[in-house]
């Protein structure tokens, strides 16, 4: 295993529009969030043909890299683009990668959690907070996580280094994409999922490799704070900004019902990137 790295430390995501949501601004958004508030800040997406087209200057002035999914498209049929996910470890162009759901939006330094890190080959987030910033104890979300006893793994922040480790904890995320049929039916309980997500994928190689080696139970992050409503217990089919009064400060803090958040944002609601809040970054970095 050998391969020549742009940096040593970044963030990385992948970026694919679909019909219905604009995932580039969530990136766009999730990019300008992460200079604004990290030191360690580089950052790193990955597109479709599709999505490379509608990139702007300003994009480009803003990604660190822009890279292409490598070999064919595995999600180009679907609409909830997950199935390219294993290729992180092979495209990344950073020798230790933090990997993002480009729906997270960073709110405060979290530069520290890097030093922790290295103590691990990879780092699987496990458990998510509610806006109190305590650890959920809603299973509405994972009840199949429960009925096979896997990790309570959140894939939206995931720390993986260039190593053994890591790349047998991606060959096991693709081998469950590439046969999620018979994941399905042999291999997990009462599982009625159509195609694999990359939560139940991450935390079966979790499981796999062992929790000892992919999680750091010891510490009380990574973590991320999850605006899903059961999780928030806010009325389900409504968005949570819709029942919470929220705020951004001018560097980058953010208070919700009251909350100074301490945690990166999952921000669930795809429509949360308005072009008002992100040229209210623009403005702050001085981008023009």
């Amino acid at each position: 295993m050998t391969r020549t790295f742009e940096s040593q430390r970044g963030y990385f995501t992948f970026v694919q529009n679909s019909d219905t949501v604009d995932y580039l601004s969530l990136a766009y958004l999730q990019a300008l969030s992460i200079k604004l508030t990290q030191r360690y800040n580089k950052y790193a997406v990955c597109v479709d043909a599709k999505t490379r087209a509608q990139l702007t200057h300003k994009h480009l002035c803003v990604f660190d890299h822009v890279l292409d999914i490598p070999g064919n498209d595995d999600a180009q049929n679907q609409s909830w683009k997950l199935a390219n996910e294993w290729k992180a470890w092979h495209v990344t162009p950073f020798k230790e990668t933090v990997k993002l759901d480009c729906d997270v939006l960073f709110v405060q330094n979290h530069d520290h959690w890097w030093n922790s890190f290295v103590a691990q080959e990879v780092v699987v987030s496990v458990g998510a907070r509610d806006i109190t910033g305590n650890i959920s104890n809603s299973r509405a979300y994972r009840k199949l996580f429960d009925a096979n006893s896997l990790p309570d793994a959140y894939s939206a922040y995931t720390y993986f280094r260039y190593s053994r480790t890591s790349a047998d904890f991606f060959k096991i995320v693709r081998d469950v994409f590439e046969n999620w049929e018979n994941y399905k039916d042999l291999v997990l309980r009462e599982c009625v999922d159509e195609h694999a997500t990359t939560d139940v994928a991450y935390a079966i190689a979790a499981m796999t490799i062992g929790t000892e080696k992919t999680t750091l139970p010891t510490l009380d992050y990574p973590n991320i704070v999850h605006m899903k409503p059961k999780i928030n217990k806010f009325p389900v089919g409504t968005s949570w900004t819709d029942n919470y009064v929220w705020s951004i400060d001018n560097t980058g803090r953010m208070i919700i019902d009251g909350r100074l958040q301490q945690y990166p944002v999952h921000l669930v609601d795809k429509n949360f990137a308005t072009k008002e809040l992100i040229q209210r970054y623009e403005q702050l970095l001085g981008i023009t």
